[in-house]
């Protein structure tokens, strides 16, 4: 992992900016976030081994709430879980014995679960989202993490970070072909299109693989908007917004006086 400075070389902006500019891609955001290579001391294959242990591990802690945030917003959103499933590799099975509801299976390292919804129905756009909630916490714990040089609070946090990435194979994945889906849907019911099936359009449509891919884009969109606006709110809960403009303003005064 390469090393770099603790101090963030990204301005912080606020909740106007993620408005302003809702296309902005996060990618080096995120890298930067997800980088703590200066916080450890060992070198070579032992340190690669621990980043990728120790991010697994904080990967299948966040995946427990992460699951039972979907659960949850799903049942009150007048949804039916049919399973809520959390990866054995991540203890699974002890949360199967101490959660109700909760089921073990193994499944691959990079997925910590999932949440099957009733045969016949499908998650809310309220339930794809809501676990992303979590990131504002991870990206408040890895920055913390710089600032004071704590490995505790990088690695607490890299794991809520690291859902947010996958989801670009999961969850926003899934919201960028729902929101097509339903697009679809709606233009076929405007047009009375009759041999349109809502729960599989794209099939019928014949345009599974343009619809999919579309919505892969839309997602990774979901994914970037989110991430930013994730870090808008912590910019300002954490003051580093204010701190940043103060900073601005002074230099400014001071580049007129000059």
């Amino acid at each position: 992992m390469e090393e770099r400075s603790s101090d963030t070389k990204i301005k912080p902006y606020g909740l106007g900016e993620v408005l302003k500019h809702p296309l902005a891609c996060a990618d080096s955001e995120i890298s930067e976030d997800m980088t703590y290579g200066d916080l450890l001391k060992m070198q070579g294959r032992k340190r690669l081994a621990f980043s990728i242990s120790t991010g697994l591990l904080s990967f299948g802690l966040s995946s427990v709430p992460h699951e039972l945030i979907h659960a949850g917003v799903n049942k009150l959103t007048g949804g039916v879980n049919k399973e809520i499933v959390i990866n054995t590799l991540y203890g699974g099975g002890l949360f199967e014995r101490i959660i109700p509801g909760i089921t073990s299976e193994t499944l691959l390292p990079f997925i910590g679960g999932y949440v099957s919804p009733e045969s016949g129905t499908s998650f809310g756009y309220a339930t794809i989202l809501a676990p992303y909630v979590m990131t504002v916490a991870g990206i408040a714990l890895v920055r913390a993490g710089k600032k004071k040089r704590n490995l505790a609070f990088s690695l607490g946090g890299i794991g809520m970070l690291a859902a947010h990435c996958g989801g670009i194979i999961g969850d926003f994945a899934l919201f960028g072909r729902k929101a097509l889906f339903d697009t679809a849907g709606a233009v076929a019911k405007a047009v009375e299109y009759t041999g349109f099936a809502s729960s599989e359009p794209y099939l019928n449509l014949g345009l599974a693989v343009p619809l999919t891919f579309a919505g892969f884009i839309i997602g990774k969109k979901v994914l970037d908007v989110t991430y930013r606006a994730s870090s808008a709110v912590y910019n300002h809960l954490s003051g580093d917004l204010r701190a940043s403009k103060e900073l601005e303003s002074l230099l400014t005064s001071q580049d007129d006086s000059s």
